[in-house]
């Protein structure tokens, strides 16, 4: 124990480490950990949804348009945008669906109040550091940036882990 800083294992010995444990770690298990030491060469940009791909709320859109995109999403989080996706307001999670939905339809005024802020995450961000950023800031969802804040794409938690687990 008193030598145990000395010996530090790179991140090339660990890999050989797991690779070459054969019977001592399942397959499958070792696919996720060759993921998890990969996770610091891949960066957001490679695992975003692209922007032409985002689906969202423009507010810019008619209250028919709008209830439409909200009944037809598939997803638990929705950007929300004024007129340009690179101005987007904020982030509507749709367990609070019905606190904007009242009996003439749509509250756009209930709408803003429960938008989240927007997280941004720059474009370059390893996997690793973003993963981390999710997780002390609580966050599941970000907003892929360029260096000029133009919006590249989305990225989520479940994307980070479909990296590591692979398809679920």
């Amino acid at each position: 124990p008193s030598n145990q800083d000395d010996e530090h294992v790179s991140s090339g010995e660990l890999r050989t480490i797991v690779t070459d444990a054969g019977q001592l770690i399942p397959t499958r298990h070792r696919a996720m950990l060759l993921n998890i030491l990969d996770l610091e060469e891949v960066s957001v940009d490679d695992i975003m949804v692209p922007r032409n791909d985002v689906y969202g709320i423009d507010l810019a859109d008619s209250d028919e348009e709008i209830l439409r995109a909200l009944q037809g999403s598939s997803h638990t989080r929705l950007p929300v945008w004024d007129d340009d996706i690179n101005n987007i307001r904020g982030v509507l999670h749709m367990r609070n669906l019905s606190r904007i939905l009242e009996k003439n339809g749509l509250d756009r005024a209930a709408l803003e109040r429960e938008m989240e802020q927007p997280y941004f995450i720059p474009e370059s961000t390893p996997l690793n550091t973003q993963l981390i950023n999710f997780q002390k800031g609580r966050r599941r969802f970000g907003v892929v940036v360029d260096e000029y804040g133009d919006v590249l794409g989305l990225a989520t938690l479940e994307d980070i882990l479909e990296e590591i687990v692979g398809d679920f």
